[in-house]
């Protein structure tokens, strides 16, 4: 996360429709971050980019945070399935997507391992 800027956040965040690896990449950033149980529409995910404490809140992020319920719908919605939730794919999609679904899979695989 330290290599994405805010102005990556930014185009990312005025896509009016996003491309799919871009939104499927921040579906469950935002699920996570917001601890979801569904899946969060684009106006939702685009509120939380328009953040300004947004990258801090994926920074300081404390993986006690995540409820068991939304760890388990994070991992059976998009995780289990390695061909669809492709980091390098995300990477080729967007300079901050690809970031940030790396910290997902990262954080939501250690807090697995912690428990």
């Amino acid at each position: 996360m330290q290599g994405v800027s805010k102005d990556n956040i930014d185009e990312i965040r005025s896509f009016g429709k996003p491309p799919d690896r871009v939104r499927i990449a921040l579906e469950p950033v935002i699920a996570l971050i917001l601890q979801m149980t569904t899946i969060p529409d684009w106006k939702t995910i685009q509120a939380e980019l328009k953040k300004p404490t947004f990258k801090n809140s994926v920074l300081e992020f404390n993986k006690d945070k995540i409820s068991k319920k939304c760890k388990q719908f994070i991992f059976e919605t998009f995780l289990k399935n390695e061909s669809d939730y492709d980091i390098d794919k995300f990477y080729n999609a967007s300079k901050a997507a690809g970031p940030l679904a790396k910290w997902l899979k990262s954080i939501v695989e250690y807090a697995e391992i912690f428990d």
